[in-house]
């Protein structure tokens, strides 16, 4: 069974999750992913939308999304998905458009 490692708060620590036996190393927004791919480089990656994001304007959720789907391109692999749970006073309207941003983005700036 794949194992994915889940932290909360610990960019400080990258160095040691680089050290972890885990499939796939969930990272959440208080960590660039760039930086993430750089040194987490043998893992595939999930994340990290900062979830507060969703509260904000469609437009910056959208910018912000395609730039962890675009440096998200450069890990062994990513999956897409917000670096917590969803906020309570997020919207349902707001969460569908992001899902559907998602799917139909399509990544040529790598």
């Amino acid at each position: 069974m794949p194992v994915i490692y889940f932290s909360s708060n610990t960019a400080g620590l990258i160095n040691h999750i680089n050290e972890l036996n885990s499939d796939v190393i969930s990272i959440d927004w208080r960590i660039d992913i760039k930086d993430a791919v750089s040194y987490l480089k043998n893992y595939p990656l999930q994340g990290n939308l900062d979830p507060l994001t969703l509260l904000g304007t469609e437009e910056e959720m959208f910018k912000r999304a395609k730039e962890i789907l675009i440096n998200g391109k450069k890990a062994k692999s990513h999956i897409f998905n917000l670096g917590h749970g969803v906020n309570i006073n997020t919207s349902v309207d707001k969460l569908k458009k992001l899902v559907d941003f998602i799917h139909e983005f399509k990544c040529t700036e790598v």
